[in-house]
């Protein structure tokens, strides 16, 4: 019983870990799309 818990514990954490990896490149993948638009807007003008 106890054994099976700490399993679901550690899968909870690899899934929070993942989505926590996840989260912070698609924000890198966000900031680095603004900062494409920003630099095509600079060369447009």
């Amino acid at each position: 019983m106890r054994l099976k818990f700490v399993k679901d514990d550690i899968r909870l954490a690899m899934i929070n870990l993942l989505f926590s990896q996840f989260s912070i490149i698609s924000f890198f993948f966000l900031l680095i799309c603004m900062i494409k638009q920003l630099i095509d807007d600079i060369i447009e003008n």
